[in-house]
């Protein structure tokens, strides 16, 4: 019986031992020595940039125009610049005339044409609007107004919720607490 056993583990042995299967070979693992690696410094090549994906150029292909006290935004066409104009408070940005580039102007006194980004097939993309700061700024005061209002009707909501759980299904120690769960990850009941 050994002599069976030991010819199993021949066999296994040798299946897994990868330096006896031809056309394999088995390398051994050499530290890394930082001077063998490749830098600009050492090879003193300089490389560019041909392809232009850098996060700058899509941020310079958005950039506004700068006008002090005014809130740019690039509204898609359709719903968004719909909603926007009908608004009464967006206007479009346009740019500056030949003749305006030549005399000089103020930021929103521009007549030329409205300001937009095309896609690569000349479709309009986003188009240019400003509106006052003081009316954004009311704009994200409404928001957080809004929020705070929604945030406060789902916990009470919650809260009936529970207590509707507990009177239904409740007593004597299996009632529910409603409460939440701070950043600590302590439990604070309602």
């Amino acid at each position: 019986m050994s002599s069976k056993t030991d010819t199993v583990k021949a066999s296994v042995s040798k299946s897994v031992d990868m330096t006896q299967v031809p056309g394999v070979e088995l390398k051994q693992k050499k530290p890394v020595n930082p001077d063998d690696l490749p830098t600009i410094s050492k090879k003193g090549q300089e490389f560019v940039n041909r392809l232009g994906n850098v996060s700058s150029a899509y941020a310079a292909r958005l950039a506004h125009r700068k006008r002090p006290r005014w809130h740019q935004y690039w509204a898609s066409p359709g719903e968004d610049y719909e909603r926007c104009m009908s608004s009464g408070v967006y206007t479009q940005v346009r740019e500056p005339t030949e003749q305006q580039r030549r005399d000089g102007y103020e930021p929103g006194t521009e007549s030329g044409e409205v300001r937009k980004i095309l896609t690569s097939e000349g479709k309009v993309e986003l188009i240019e609007l400003e509106c006052p700061l003081d009316a954004y700024v009311e704009y994200l005061n409404w928001m957080s107004q809004e929020s705070t209002r929604q945030h406060t009707i789902v916990k009470e909501n919650f809260y009936r919720n529970i207590e509707d759980l507990n009177s239904q299904f409740g007593g004597r120690g299996r009632e529910i607490t409603a409460g939440e769960v701070d950043n600590n990850g302590d439990f604070k009941p309602l």
